[in-house]
This record gives structure tokens, sequence and C-alpha cells, in this order.
């Protein structure tokens, strides 16, 4: 008994069930499969789920204003103290990519009693996880919409360390620094977050991430403090800020303002990853003699409700 199925062509039963199967299998190694190098996983451990019909996230942050005043006796009253609220919306993108494989691929994969590869699958499930990944460390351009969606590593109204120009040549990059000058940059940083929010953020029992270039860990993790010290740079500073963290990003060397190298520390546990879908793989669709399955995700960048927890500096 054969299988009528739209269009121009016809699968047996037998071929129909061993395509069925296929799909099945192919999904199956498709959540198997790991992309260590796809950083957001790494550094955003924290997801705000959300539902697939949702587009927009808005958040309420109300905050306090008034301020006391000295007291001599014969005012007749007081400043009066007040609530300001404000709204952070936070957008969502869908994102989709699409695998094939044609009549004559399938019958003689079932002739020669082998499974369909599952290359072209990979491929889909490849780009649609680099796709989020890198909504959610650089965002994404909205159009019409702005700021449009933010990512790890832009976010807006953060701190900013200004790195000073103190290397040779008068340059701000680590490999052209002195040793004091590095560590200065280094404690800088990630001082800088408890001085600019008078220790609400960041303070030394709160664990901080440093996020830096991977040129910048290597070269902390091979500078020694002087030529009699064998403590690296790296060895020191962590000892001296036990909370902190230091790893390697990839997009950082060109994440600073017009394309400059940037390094920031950031509170993981104040950012969020918005994902409503990392993956979905849709019901097989047939075009003429093509059998397509139509893929997406869908998500969203960073929401940070208290942006001060980051802190950025450009051109180390």
């Amino acid at each position: 008994m054969a299988i009528k199925l739209p269009q121009n062509c016809t699968l047996d039963a037998a071929q129909g069930v061993f395509f069925s199967r296929q799909l099945e299998e192919i999904e199956s190694q498709l959540y198997k499969v790991k992309y260590p190098d796809l950083e957001a996983e790494m550094f955003l451990p924290r997801r705000k789920q959300m539902g697939m019909g949702v587009d927009k996230l808005t958040s309420k942050m109300i905050d306090g204003r008034g301020k006391a005043v000295p007291f001599a006796g014969h005012e007749e009253g007081a400043p009066v103290a007040d609530i300001d609220g404000d709204e952070a919306s936070f957008l969502m993108q869908s994102w989709v990519l699409a695998y094939q494989y044609n009549l004559e691929e399938i019958e003689k994969a079932q002739q020669a009693g082998v499974p369909l590869e599952a290359e072209r699958a990979e491929i889909v499930r490849r780009g649609l996880a680099e796709a989020m990944n890198n909504m959610a460390l650089l965002g994404d351009a909205v159009a019409g919409v702005k700021p449009g969606i933010k990512g790890l590593f832009n976010q807006a109204s953060t701190l900013t360390y200004t790195v000073p120009a103190t290397g040779t040549g008068a340059t701000k990059t680590w490999s052209t620094k002195a040793v004091a000058d590095v560590l200065i940059d280094l404690f800088g940083l990630v001082d800088g977050i408890p001085l600019g929010t008078l220790d609400v953020e960041g303070g030394p029992s709160k664990p901080l991430v440093m996020l830096t270039p991977k040129a910048n860990v290597r070269l902390l993790s091979s500078l020694r403090l002087d030529s009699v010290n064998n403590t690296t740079v790296l060895e020191f500073f962590l000892k001296q800020r036990p909370n902190v963290s230091i790893k390697g990003a990839n997009y950082l060397p060109t994440a600073g303002a017009a394309g400059v190298p940037r390094t920031m520390v950031y509170d993981p546990s104040q950012v969020e990853w918005m994902v409503a879908m990392p993956f979905e793989q849709l019901p097989v669709e047939q075009k003429g003699y093509r059998f397509v399955t139509n893929c997406r995700a869908r998500g969203g960048g960073v929401r940070c409700l208290f942006p001060k927890s980051i802190i950025y500096g450009d051109g180390c």
C-alpha cells in the first residue's frame, strides 16, 4: 500500500516509515549536540523563561525621591518625599532555518539500509544556536525600535572605568603597559562597582566575573610581578580579590566604542538571558520532490534591572 503525499511524488509504506524514523533519530541527535564555544551558555547562567507568543517584557522600577533638611524650629513645613516609577522594555526575536532531503536521497538511504546523514540538520541547529548566542552577547538592532535588543557586552546606563593611556606610546592595551599599570586597571575595574554604588553592588562578599579578550587572559597568566618573584599578575590579583573570576571572551576584542577592545566586570546574579525556545524542529513539509524541515528559535537579549552592577572599560 502506497502513502500518497501532496504534489508530485509518492513514498511507499516502507520508505515513509523509514523517513519518519530517520527524522526522529536526527532530532534526538540534535538535542545531544553541545557547543562549548558558544559563550552565552557559560557567561549567562540565569535564564528568564518566556512564552513563545511574548513580543516584549516590560519591567517596572520604583525609586524613592526626597531629602531631609535641617530643622531650625520655625519652618512652616518639611520637604515632601515621593515615589518615582519607570519602565524598561526588553524585546524578543525569532530566528528560522531549515534543512531538506530530496526523494532520491531518501530512496537511496532506505535501499542501502543506512541512516540519513544528520550533518545538514546539525548545521541548522548550529546556525540557530549561533544567532541566539550572538544576540545574548552583542544584542540585535531592531528596525524602527530603539534601543533594540541589548546583549551582555553592550548594556546601557552601566558604570564606566576610564582606562588610562599609560602604555608605551600613550596606549591603553595591557600588552604595552608595565605590571604596576596593569594591576591599576584590574583593581580599578573590579573596585569601580562598589565605589560607584556606595557598596550597594559588587561588594567583597558578592561573586563577580571579569570578561576580557582571550589574549589578555594569556598575558595575565604569563606576566610576572618582577624578575625575582615568580608569581604571575593573575595569581596575585585573584589572591587579593578571591570573589572575582577572570574569563576570556571571543567578541570583546572589538566590542568597545569605535571597535576597540572591551573588558567588563559584572555580577552574574543580576543579569538574565531571555529565552523562549532554544530550538524547535517543525513537522516536515513536501515541496515538489524535496522534503523540508523548518526549525526555529526564539529569545531575547540580556535583562539587567540594576545596570550599575556592570562596569565596562574600553581600550585595555
